[in-house]
């Protein structure tokens, strides 16, 4: 794919920086990068015209929006339940990953707790679902 035309560029880099001396930073930048490609491409899907999704495009790679008033601007695209939905889905696919990094198996884990606390948790996934799992924008790649 591509990222197997740039491998060799790219490993370069984290050399170069210094990201291969500490594997944990170099896994948190891969980690930000993909993130902000994500959402540069989503700009694209969310606009509601080619002339709107250019405009918006253009905060992510022009250097005076990274200033504090130009991430306000470009922040600004996303409504609040956007990133609502996102610091929730952030911090529970966390809590999975230290609970299987700590447990094994975050399934098991669950099997482990008392019943009050393993209702608790499906119903915080069930209800989740129903909540996060609907949108009133339809199918993200319905417009493109």
């Amino acid at each position: 794919m591509f990222g197997d035309h740039t491998k060799q560029q790219r490993e370069k880099m984290a050399s170069w920086v210094g990201f291969d001396r500490v594997p944990t930073l170099h896994r948190w930048w891969k980690i930000a990068i993909t993130f902000q490609l994500v959402c540069f491409s989503r700009v694209f899907f969310q606009s509601h015209s080619m002339a709107e999704a250019f405009s918006h495009a253009k905060l992510y790679v022009t250097p005076s929006s990274w200033a504090p008033s130009g991430m306000v601007q470009a922040i600004q695209i996303f409504s609040l339940l956007d990133l609502i939905i996102f610091l929730v889905v952030f911090v529970v696919v966390h809590l999975f990953q230290h609970i299987e990094r700590s447990n094994g198996s975050a399934w098991d884990w669950m099997a482990r707790q008392s019943a009050v606390t393993s209702v608790a948790i499906n119903l915080f996934l069930i209800v989740s679902a129903f909540l996060f799992g609907v949108s009133s924008q339809g199918f993200v790649y319905g417009g493109f």
